[in-house]
């Protein structure tokens, strides 16, 4: 025959007792007060002790004696807002005895006893986390003012880059276009300077294919240069080939990096 358990239970107090044991070893601070005259009825030792004060001291103080406000209408609204909704919870500042602000979370209930109006709040002190949160709320806007000021920097590094770059592509540009007038301005002065040689077809034939080429080439490079340039703001968005804008950029900027190489006495293969 299986062994019978017997469950022994823990005998509590009686439920008066219990209540008021709870009520003042409470980890936060609970008082009541009266809504009428903010005296303080009843509190527990959280209540004086978290403020500094004794607790004779804090029997004969009000909560506006604690509480920081801009004006005594202030707390008429937290009260009228307890009586009419039943409840409310809000964030306080507090003073100790010693004059520190203490930030606390107030959540408050209506109570009635007897037939007159008392309020049963507890006071949650949250110093700390609302310091954190302010060094939190500081740290973001120094990081927001970073971010801001880096992206201005690398705005401002972009252009210069961007700048830098126009410039050796327009000297590129100048070098090519150079090449190109030589020829056709030597073949229009050895025209010029010697009528007799347009009697020669084979000669002319030459020299203006030559300034026909210089033409052609020319015309090239300018074509080149507009691919490679920005489409102007509203234009349609087209697939592009990332060889070929390559291949402009190296055209156009060859005469450049060809001077920088003999220069350098390196040799650069294409």
């Amino acid at each position: 025959m299986p062994a019978t358990v017997h469950k022994h239970k823990t005998a509590l107090p009686p439920p008066e007792e219990l209540y008021r044991t709870l009520f003042l070893q409470a980890a936060d601070a609970i008082v009541l007060v009266d809504a009428q005259t903010g005296e303080f009825v009843d509190f527990n030792e959280k209540a004086y002790e978290n403020l500094g004060y004794t607790q004779d001291e804090f029997r004969e103080m009000t909560a506006a004696d604690i509480t920081i406000i801009d004006s005594p209408e202030e707390i008429e609204k937290h009260v009228s807002r307890v009586l009419e909704t039943g409840s409310d919870t809000t964030e306080m500042r507090h003073r100790t005895k010693d004059g520190e602000i203490r930030d606390v979370l107030v959540s408050c209930r209506a109570i009635c006893l007897n037939g007159k109006s008392y309020m049963q709040c507890i006071w949650r002190d949250v110093t700390e986390r609302s310091r954190m949160a302010r060094q939190l709320a500081e740290s973001n806007e120094r990081l927001s003012v970073a971010l801001a000021d880096l992206k201005r920097t690398q705005q401002h590094i972009i252009e210069h880059e961007r700048l830098a770059a126009l410039g050796q592509m327009a000297r590129g540009i100048a070098h090519d276009f150079n090449n190109l007038l030589m020829p056709i301005v030597g073949c229009a002065d050895y025209l010029l300077e010697d009528p007799s040689s347009l009697a020669d077809k084979d000669t002319v034939r030459e020299m203006l294919s030559t300034i026909r080429d210089a033409g052609v080439e020319a015309g090239d490079t300018v074509r080149q240069l507009r691919e490679f340039c920005r489409p102007a703001a509203g234009a349609a968005h087209e697939t592009v080939s990332i060889r070929n804008l390559i291949e402009n950029a190296v055209a156009l900027t060859r005469p450049r990096w060809r001077e920088d190489s003999s220069w350098l006495q390196a040799q650069i293969r294409q």
